[in-house]
């Protein structure tokens, strides 16, 4: 079976892709698993180490060719603001419980459905819309600058 035992972060790589793996959020975080692309073919991921995968990042396999990750659709919730004020205000809120978020343009980001949060980000004054849609949040402050990381700082 085809292994992977290195990742390449989205923008940092170019070579022969034979294939693409359409993960959720919740199964772009791993370490050791086996997998099948989107084509059916089998390939196990080895990583040294629990990583969260990203759209856009590559999986290499043992031979060099490529295995492109994408971002599944997903019940996510499209949360947009009036202001900047108003949208950092409520990013503060969401990051304040380490929540992962995409930002976007015009005022405007995206979370995991949750209808707790969204309650509270209508409470605030912002438009919350549940939606079906790719995920793709920020990589976070503290991720590996080679490889996708997880969360390593202490609370």
């Amino acid at each position: 079976m085809r292994r992977v035992r290195q990742i390449l972060i989205d923008g940092s790589w170019e070579g022969n892709v034979v294939s693409s793996v359409t993960l959720s959020y919740q199964n772009r975080y791993r370490r050791k698993l086996r997998m099948c692309d989107d084509k059916g073919m089998e390939f196990f991921l080895d990583l040294a180490q629990t990583t969260q995968l990203f759209e856009g990042d590559a999986l290499v396999l043992d031979d060099g060719d490529l295995i492109c990750v994408k971002a599944a659709k997903e019940d996510i919730l499209e949360i947009s603001c009036e202001t900047v004020n108003q949208l950092t205000r409520i990013a503060w809120h969401i990051g304040n419980r380490h929540i992962p978020a995409q930002f976007l343009e015009n005022n405007t980001f995206r979370i995991l459905y949750d209808h707790v949060l969204q309650g509270m980000v209508v409470g605030l004054g912002a438009r919350a819309l549940r939606k079906k849609l790719p995920f793709s949040p920020e990589r976070g402050a503290y991720s590996d600058s080679n490889i996708s990381g997880g969360h390593p700082h202490a609370h």
